[in-house]
């Protein structure tokens, strides 16, 4: 019994969900992108501890710089959230 209970209480403490949300206020015509290149990958996260934060910064500017980035092409945003915590990451495409 105290087995079960254990790993019931793992199973809530690691379960989640995440989505990944496109920006519908800023479009791009990506017939104009070239998918057939190289690109560089730059990611930058924010963290909220539940009602706490966020800590950090996940801003395209930011996550073009950890990138080495100077022409964004493709943004992308994705959200996990677990129980206590959650995250949300920008992550850019371009050269």
């Amino acid at each position: 019994m105290k087995k079960a209970f254990v790993a019931a209480i793992l199973a809530v403490g690691l379960s989640g969900c995440s989505a990944v949300a496109m920006n519908s206020g800023n479009t791009a015509d990506l017939n104009q992108v070239d998918f057939q290149k190289e690109f560089k990958t730059g990611e930058a996260c924010e963290t909220s501890v539940l009602l706490f934060g966020p800590f950090g910064y996940s801003s395209v500017v930011d996550a073009a710089k950890n990138g080495g980035i100077s022409k964004v092409e493709v943004v992308e945003q994705r959200f996990n959230s677990y129980i206590l915590f959650g995250q949300r990451c920008t992550v850019v495409y371009g050269e």
